[in-house]
């Protein structure tokens, strides 16, 4: 598993939109700027299938190309649900009690599977090739539920613009999605 800790700024707290565009604040008012960064067709599709192992977890990840692409790399993060923490508050919301005591995280980044940039995905990027890559993850030092862990994935082009993205929960098999 890759470090946390990538050559690029980050300033937090920050939302971000397609890894590149800073989410106006506030977030919750400014969905229309999310739906324009949305692509409906975009050419490829994911699935992946988590299970669970003795010393970690098992990944399969496959994309599925009705399109020609060049320069893609593939994402795929750990992430972990369920954790109980504090977490600062910098709005009104939650009668802007800050910071909030016993707050539920969920989907919190545990571990980047892959670069947190991406890894290529090489040549087999072209229209009716499938790319597969299998996983076996040792389970992180800092995870608290091993049965919390679910995972992202999603496929970036040479400009690190996200094309497309899926979750998968532990356990779960996937199929490609209807229409990639």
């Amino acid at each position: 598993m890759q470090p946390l800790s990538p050559d690029f700024d980050l300033e937090l707290p920050v939302s971000r939109l397609n890894r590149l565009t800073v989410w106006s604040f506030p977030e919750p008012q400014n969905v229309q700027q999310a739906v324009n960064l949305t692509s409906v067709n975009c050419g490829l599709g994911l699935k992946m299938n988590a299970s669970r192992t003795t010393t970690g977890y098992n990944l399969q990840v496959d994309v599925k190309f009705v399109q020609n692409y060049e320069g893609l790399k593939l994402v795929v993060y750990l992430l972990e649900d369920d954790l109980i923490y504090f977490q600062r508050n910098y709005t009104q919301f939650y009668n802007a009690v800050n910071p909030i005591p016993n707050f539920e995280h969920d989907h919190v980044l545990r571990a980047s599977v892959t670069n947190i940039l991406g890894d290529a995905m090489g040549s087999n990027t072209r229209f009716g090739e499938t790319f597969s890559k299998t996983f076996d993850i040792a389970l992180p030092a800092d995870i608290e539920n091993p049965e919390k862990v679910n995972f992202v994935a999603f496929v970036v082009g040479a400009d690190n613009r996200v094309i497309n993205v899926r979750h998968c929960n532990l356990n779960e098999t996937q199929d490609f999605q209807e229409n990639p």
